[in-house]
């Protein structure tokens, strides 16, 4: 097989060989503080479809049990697609009876990271609306020019599915000798897991999903955003003090995403912006309130929340992603060519609940 010929993070050893596991003692961070692990590298080919594939090397963690009678390993899988699975730091509570395994995913950790540097720069948007149909458009040019930029540095988009990451798993999985193994995932990793056990159910003992991500929901659709703003205006609205702010806060939402300000003080406040980490935010229950709280302060005339989510958009969401991983596993996963995305998912009326 060919050898990846430009630096890497992760070099691949010479004579390496697909399914080859190395590992080394190291110190690896958990929640009471760096304890003794094993750190090394996983041999993968690049695209399994393909019998000349070159090789690739993704990073492993492994913290063993700290019990005398450790029970099936733990794989963790993290959300994304585009963030690394390498960032979990196991508490004491499951290290006592499970070794812990992270597999970096491909795409992201290790020898290959699809990065996107024209993606990055045009998620800044052109003109005072990142969601304009000009800024749309130059993303959609910029990712262009990015595929053909890793395509010309002889990378095989073709490798970097889901399906690929879960093939990684079954050879670490092999490779350590574990007959069964527990996996414990957040978001995206639950796609992986539910199509783990659904490929290889011999080899799951337990598996436990945070924030399942079913199929075809890499797709937010607008009438679910919609929904679940609903869903929480009616708890606002049980609340005395809440609605005695608004009593509808999923209208007050409306009304604040259609008349945004262009500025606080000398501060812009691009609209796009402001719903992009809007949207980002409402996935968690703190940052939510944030939200609807900046939305709020607005009617009242008060747009300085505003302006900081647009603000906070250029520091946060270019960079929140390896941009081409991102792309890559979920076109894979759940893209349908005989859908327009770009109409069914521009809803006429922002943060009105449909029926």
């Amino acid at each position: 097989m060919n050898r990846i010929n430009r630096p890497s993070q992760t070099p691949i050893p010479d004579e390496a060989r697909a399914g080859d596991l190395i590992l080394e003692p190291a110190s690896q961070p958990a929640k009471t503080g760096d304890i003794p692990a094993e750190r090394g590298t996983l041999i993968a080919p690049e695209n399994r479809s393909d019998p000349g594939s070159r090789l690739i090397a993704l990073p492993v963690i492994r913290y063993p049990a700290s019990g005398q009678q450790p029970a099936e390993p733990i794989f963790y899988l993290a959300g994304g697609p585009g963030r690394s699975n390498l960032g979990f730091k196991p508490p004491p509570d499951l290290l006592a009876d499970h070794d812990i395994v992270l597999v970096g995913y491909r795409g992201v950790d290790g020898s290959i990271k699809l990065d996107c540097p024209h993606v990055k720069k045009a998620m800044r948007g052109k003109g005072k609306d990142v969601l304009s149909a000009a800024s749309r458009a130059n993303l959609a040019q910029a990712a262009d020019m990015d595929i053909e930029h890793l395509t010309q540095q002889g990378i095989d988009l073709a490798g970097y599915t889901t399906e690929e990451v879960i093939a990684d798993l079954e050879m670490a999985r092999s490779g350590f000798g574990y007959k069964r193994i527990n996996l414990l995932s957040e978001s995206y990793g639950t796609r992986i897991a539910q199509m783990y056990a659904w490929q290889h159910p011999e080899s799951i003992h337990r598996s436990v999903m945070i924030g399942v991500n079913p199929p075809g929901r890499f797709v937010w659709e607008a009438a679910k955003i919609d929904q679940q703003i609903g869903t929480d205006a009616r708890l606002w609205a049980q609340d005395p003090s809440r609605a005695a702010q608004t009593p509808d806060l999923a209208e007050a939402m409306r009304m604040a995403a259609q008349n945004m300000p262009e500025r606080w003080t000398f501060f812009p406040i691009n609209p796009g912006k402001v719903k992009a980490m809007a949207f980002a935010m409402l996935f968690n229950r703190k940052s939510a309130a944030l939200v609807y709280d900046a939305f709020l302060a607005s009617q009242r005339g008060d747009p300085s929340g505003l302006a900081l989510l647009s603000l906070a958009y250029d520091v946060t969401i270019p960079a929140l992603f390896t941009w081409g991983d991102f792309f890559s596993k979920a076109y894979n996963a759940d893209y349908d060519p005989n859908r327009d995305y770009a109409s069914e998912l521009d809803p006429r009326f922002p943060y009105r609940e449909r029926p």
